[in-house]
């Protein structure tokens, strides 16, 4: 019994696209000229290394997923279905929320507006502060890829603030980075 290929271009062209960013965020220390501090004191060059080799990491990860192989049952399952939306003798052609490319259509304005969030960010970084912007930031990207209602935006709201914290804190205080703080509050 042979699996077909369920071959996902979103996943893989997003994890190409990641692989990509992650090799220009890797190798950025090494192209700037920052001097390496001795070995008890790593330098700036550290962390973008560590973060490059991670989302490597993630993106290679993110491509098996849209290489992986469709579940067992899966042509059933869309048999079952296309008879069950059957009107009369020919299949209805309904989009179903259930359906994979009908999910992927249905991304696509979220993840634009995540990468405009992102362009925003970029610019309200310097004009708000690392903690303001980065909290609305993560806020707004946390609802623009979906929330169903008060929970989930109360999950959201607390996943950013945390997370948010945790950050500055880790940035602050154990790699001693100062943070920008804002010129317009």
């Amino acid at each position: 019994m042979s699996h077909s290929r369920q071959v996902k271009p979103a996943d893989l062209v997003a994890s190409v696209v990641f692989a990509a960013l992650a090799v220009f965020v890797a190798i950025q220390p090494f192209l700037s000229g920052e001097p390496r501090l001795s070995p008890g004191d790593p330098g700036p060059w550290l962390l973008p290394l560590i973060y490059g080799a991670g989302l490597i990491v993630l993106s290679a990860a993110l491509f098996l997923r849209g290489l992986r192989p469709a579940p067992l049952g899966a042509d059933v399952l869309q048999i079952v279905e296309e008879y069950n939306n059957a009107d009369g003798d020919e299949a209805a052609d309904v989009e179903s929320p259930d359906n994979p490319a009908d999910q992927e259509r249905a991304m696509l304005p979220r993840l634009l507006a995540v990468a405009m969030l992102c362009i925003v960010y970029v610019w309200s970084f310097e004009h708000l502060g690392f903690y303001i912007a980065t909290g609305v930031f993560l806020f707004l990207s946390i609802v623009a890829l979906g929330t169903r209602g008060i929970r989930d935006i109360v999950v959201a709201i607390i996943v950013a603030a945390a997370t948010t914290a945790t950050v500055g804190l880790v940035l602050t205080h154990l790699l001693e980075v100062s943070l920008p703080v804002g010129d317009l509050l």
